[in-house]
């Protein structure tokens, strides 16, 4: 069995076992490799390892496997694993609140895999590229991309999957809908998913249940969301494994509850660990929505310099002041802290800075906008430029196909007259006849390459029509000939071949050129081949 036949199973292997279980076939069929199979598969192996790595949460050892494999894959992989690892590459980079580098790479993977016609893959790119508009407060094109998700998850008809787009259409609503409609939303989703996929424990089911649990918090209703916390819990409890990637979440849902209740224990507790297991995965957002939960609530305890301290830590983890969604926040955080300690002058220093980072944040949005419009531009641009390579390359292939059958009529003629002088040789008291049947089967091989010339001529005009009509309406003045010489050296063949193909000297072809750059208004300098290439083709 062929490497390739026998492992070129679809990474949907992801979606039939567990992490554990995933990494563990594929961390032995790399084993079973490493003694020299072939680096292409390696490299492909290596790209479904890593995923499995993030499933699991081990983003570091994720982020080492996709530095072995990108290159390799980017340039020389599959269209299908260049999918994958481009994928991969934006969900690190939105771990990390790089959304600017990061919303490209995903528009590219759902590019790939909606080419390749691969809809669960094309179903979560559109999510991740839903995501990245939402954190860039781009809503209407984040809603737009979270729409067409659901659509596929319906034509899948995969309830699950269903769930998991409606969730996170809920999410980018909740960035611009009060919060009771926020709520109503949470819960709306949590009935229908009970409806829909029943009792069976998923860690899908259970982030739907911790949503609803912190919107409800947020809004205020603190017995409520403690109920689908404990859902939630008892989900979890079931779960032999659970995706290491969703977890930051539940820590600061229990972290939200302990504060409320008062519980410094609780909150110190989950949001350590949320932080430390934010650190290992190297997601900002997530550690800075912890030490905020810490922030107030020794703000709202009378602790100021401990709310100052943590407030402290947050702004030294987070990406910087050109981050104006994370800076603003953080800056509203420092004006309230001024407020509390009476600092009137610091206050009004960070309220102002505050509100200049929402100005400069709303700015922002037509920037973004323009270059999310210039890179799906930039991907239908190069869409063309991949049928125009296949039409060109399938009329080069006609040209080969055209040029071999004439070279075999030649060598059938060779083979003829072969055997012709071998007869002659032979049969002495017949060389008369011998020679004038000699003569009729050159004269007719003649005829045969005058006629292929002709063949030639009207099926290159053929593939060619565009090319020359776009020619000549550019260049009225060049003639039919000068057009069809234009063509011969726009498809690469040289002024030889071209003599020979129109049945004329070199000479004549050098004087055509020399006419079809007179007409052309060229200069000394200008390189003819060069200018037949901008033609449309």
């Amino acid at each position: 069995m062929k490497d390739q036949d026998k492992y070129d199973d679809d990474p949907i292997l992801l979606e039939k076992v567990s992490f554990t279980e995933c990494r563990s076939i594929l961390a032995g069929q790399l084993k079973e490799l490493s003694k020299g199979g072939s680096e292409k598969i390696k490299m492909i192996l290596m790209a479904r390892l890593a995923m499995a790595e993030m499933g699991l949460g081990n983003m570091t050892e994720a982020e080492k496997l996709i530095d072995k494999c990108r290159n390799h894959i980017l340039e020389y992989g599959p269209q299908k694993e260049r999918g994958y690892v481009t994928f991969l590459i934006a969900v690190l980079l939105s771990a990390q609140a790089d959304y600017e580098k990061g919303m490209p790479m995903a528009l590219k993977a759902l590019h790939i895999f909606t080419t390749l016609d691969i809809p669960v893959f094309e179903m979560r790119a559109l999510i991740m590229c839903g995501r990245y508009c939402m954190r860039l407060h781009m809503t209407d094109e984040a809603i737009e991309y979270m729409n067409r998700a659901i659509e596929i998850s319906r034509s899948l008809e995969d309830s699950a999957q269903t769930i998991l787009c409606m969730f996170n259409l809920n999410d980018i609503k909740s960035e611009v809908l009060p919060q009771s409609e926020t709520i109503r939303n949470a819960e709306q989703l949590v009935k229908h998913m009970t409806d829909t996929i029943g009792d069976a424990p998923s860690y899908m089911k259970a982030n739907v249940y911790e949503n609803a649990a912190r919107v409800n918090i947020r809004g205020g209703q603190v017995k409520r969301a403690k109920v689908y916390a404990k859902v939630a819990d008892d989900i979890r409890a079931m779960l032999k494994e659970d995706n290491a990637t969703l977890m930051p979440d539940y820590y600061i849902m229990h972290a939200m509850i302990s504060a409320v209740d008062d519980d410094e224990r609780g909150m110190l507790a989950y949001t350590d660990t949320c932080i430390s297991l934010c650190r290992k995965q190297k997601i900002i957002l997530a550690a800075l929505q912890a030490y905020e939960i810490r922030f107030k609530y020794y703000l709202r305890h009378g602790q100021p310099d401990l709310a100052k301290k943590y407030l402290d830590k947050a702004a030294a983890m987070a990406p910087g002041e050109e981050n104006h969604l994370f800076a603003s926040i953080l800056s509203q955080c420092y004006s309230d802290y001024y407020k509390a300690t009476g600092d009137a002058n610091n206050e009004l220093k960070y309220t102002k800075k505050s509100y200049e980072y929402k100005m400069h944040a709303q700015q922002l949005v037509l920037t973004h906008r323009i270059k999310h419009l210039n890179a799906i531009h930039e991907l239908e641009i190069k869409e063309k430029e991949n049928e125009i390579m296949k039409k060109e390359l399938n009329i080069k292939s006609q040209e080969l196909n055209l040029s071999n059958h004439y070279l075999q009529q030649r060598n059938d003629l060779l083979g003829d007259l072969k055997e012709s002088i071998n007869s002659l040789k032979k049969e002495n008291s017949q060389r008369e006849v011998i020679f004038q049947t000699l003569f009729r089967k050159i004269d007719m091989a003649f005829n045969k390459e005058e006629n292929e010339k002709n063949l030639f001529k009207e099926k290159f005009d053929k593939a060619h029509t565009d090319f020359i009509r776009n020619l000549s309406n550019e260049y009225p003045k060049l003639s039919v000939t000068e057009c069809r010489v234009c063509a011969l050296l726009h498809s690469g063949f040289n002024t030889k071949e071209i003599a020979t193909l129109l049945s004329t000297t070199e000479r004549n072809i050098e004087t055509h050129r020399l006419h079809v750059r007179k007409k052309m208004n060229l200069k000394r300098n200008d390189n003819l081949n060069l200018v037949l290439a901008s033609i449309k083709f």
